[in-house]
């Protein structure tokens, strides 16, 4: 499906009433829509890509993406991470990564610790221009 809109305001919009709320869900198995098989650890669960026009074609510039970290077994969902990626130009990297246990990686894909930053100073605060080793 395509929703293509040319003008001022090029929203999607979704109405519901009530007390739920609406509700946009990815769905995702391997095999076919047909036959589904379970996940398994690093398949894409969904994705929200971000593209601008270069002149000549659309090339994504942004993503968010999700992830399963375990293979889904049974009943019990799998670990999930989830993944905010920005163009570095001729690739996209991992600009922040929350894992299924909650550690929060920035410019750190594997984070190690509750907040992980990758890098050699962290900047705290502007305006006392504080600045943090990494790592403490």
């Amino acid at each position: 499906m395509e929703v293509a809109s040319q003008g001022v305001l090029n929203n999607l919009l979704f109405r519901f009433s009530g007390t739920a709320g609406p509700n946009f869900t990815f769905q995702s198995a391997n095999g076919t829509l047909s036959t589904p098989t379970a996940l398994l650890s690093n398949n894409i669960l969904g994705r929200i890509n971000f593209s601008g026009y270069n002149g000549s074609s659309y090339i994504n510039t942004a993503m968010i993406r999700a992830l399963t970290e375990a293979d889904a077994i049974g009943f019990t969902p799998p670990r999930s991470r989830m993944d905010f990626l920005v163009s570095q130009g001729a690739y996209m990297v991992e600009g922040i990564s929350i894992t299924g246990d909650l550690r929060v990686g920035i410019m750190e894909n594997d984070p190690q610790t509750t907040l992980h930053v990758d890098g050699h100073r962290c900047r705290a605060h502007r305006s006392a221009e504080r600045l943090f080793d990494a790592g403490r």
